[in-house]
């Protein structure tokens, strides 16, 4: 289970195991990963996917990805890897960034989509 929490806002996540296994160009195995949960946050022409991962050393680690639609047919993606070691500076960085928008007097509209959101949980 991996627990979120931000100020007036708190979520577990949770999800069965599944293998995955990632393939380099030619269709090898490079190798065995289980995907433990994936959110998608869909946001006009970009989705982003929150996925928790385990190594095969059963350490958990988080990536997140922005996918862009470019044309029809292709996206663009990039990619942030989050290690369990950073996880609570990540956390803290998070919250001290929310803290300095919803303390900004120009961003009332953020703050209140935010209030909304908390109070919907």
């Amino acid at each position: 289970m991996v627990r979120f929490d931000f100020p007036g806002y708190t979520r577990n996540f949770e999800r069965p195991k599944t293998p995955c296994v990632a393939h380099q160009p030619g269709g090898e195995a490079v190798e065995n990963r289980t995907e433990l949960y994936t959110q998608r946050v869909r946001a006009g022409k970009r989705t982003y996917f929150f996925d928790v991962k385990s190594t095969k050393s059963s350490e958990q680690y988080i990536t997140i990805t922005e996918s862009k639609r470019v044309g029809e047919t292709d996206y663009e993606k990039h990619k942030v890897f989050l290690y369990q070691e950073d996880f609570d500076k990540f956390i803290d960085a998070l919250h001290q960034t929310m803290d300095f928008i919803k303390s900004d007097p120009s961003q009332q509209e953020f703050r209140h989509a935010h209030h909304q959101l908390t109070e919907s949980d």
